[in-house]
């Protein structure tokens, strides 16, 4: 449709507010309102002069800035110097995890900002409870990756952290939640390790934990939409070991390779 609103004549007295609110109908306008018509029946007015080019910034705070919206990303690669880690034995408190949060700016009030944000994750060192381990699986010989015995690894009793997301460090956003799980004992599980193994010469509970180490490792994914207001916010997802009930957390929870983007809808309004 198009865009009609009462000009300034010579004599009017114009206060900041009025010249503020005539901006934001034109911003509006171009922003959720233009339709095809009004480029194709308007002699062509809309040319790249008028429309500013976004900007693109580095480290430490990568981002892009557009006319109708930010974007912000963060990205850690694979590699031990690389991964995050979290130790039960010396910290249970939810902690940020390098590499998944941002902090941003909103421009205007209302503003609807979705999150998107993958990671790799796993256990190591724990120890699972093997009399425990033993008697659930009823002395099968099939290996851990075949039959029914693989779900008692992602049972509750077995969780040791748990990740979440969190916009200006409050409390954890609905349906973000993720779990890993213990994943061996700790002289079977090497992070570079071989794997499962079909040894007849090892014991069940062996062959089950180490390949368990493998099991337990996850690729995560979060997204959450959140309308926010003028100003600076954070955003970030956090890690809280936890003590299972049914074994122990002796080792560390890991975050391999991740990356998280930050979508500012910096000109739409969110009804």
């Amino acid at each position: 449709m198009a865009l009609s609103f009462t000009n300034f004549v010579t004599g009017d007295s114009v206060s900041s507010s009025e010249i503020k609110s005539q901006l934001d109908s034109i911003e509006d306008f171009v922003n959720e309102d233009i339709t095809s018509s009004d480029l194709t029946t308007s002699n062509g007015w809309l040319t790249r002069a008028l429309i500013y080019k976004p900007e693109f910034y580095g480290s430490p705070n990568p981002r892009m800035l557009a006319v109708t919206g930010d974007i912000y990303h963060r990205k850690s690669p694979a590699g031990h110097a690389d991964q995050a880690h979290f130790h039960a034995m010396s910290n249970t408190a939810a902690n940020p995890v390098p590499g998944l949060a941002v902090t941003f700016k909103v421009p205007r009030d209302n503003t609807l900002v979705s999150v998107y944000c993958s990671f790799h994750a796993y256990e190591s060192g724990g120890k699972i409870d093997s009399a425990a381990l033993s008697s659930s699986v009823g002395g099968s010989t099939d290996d851990v990756t075949s039959g029914t015995s693989v779900p008692k690894y992602e049972g509750n009793d077995r969780q040791a952290g748990v990740f979440t997301l969190r916009f200006d460090d409050g409390s954890d956003e609905d349906g973000t939640q993720r779990y890993v799980q213990l994943s061996s004992i700790a002289e079977a599980n090497h992070i570079d390790g071989p794997g499962p193994t079909t040894s007849t010469t090892l014991s069940h509970i062996n062959r089950t934990t180490m390949s368990a180490a493998y099991f337990a490792r996850k690729n995560l994914s979060i997204i959450a939409h959140k309308t926010l207001n003028k100003g600076v916010h954070s955003v970030g997802v956090y890690c809280k070991p936890i003590s299972p009930t049914n074994g122990q957390n002796l080792g560390r929870v890991a975050v391999d390779v991740r990356s998280m983007v930050v979508d500012v809808h910096s000109n739409y309004q969110s009804s």
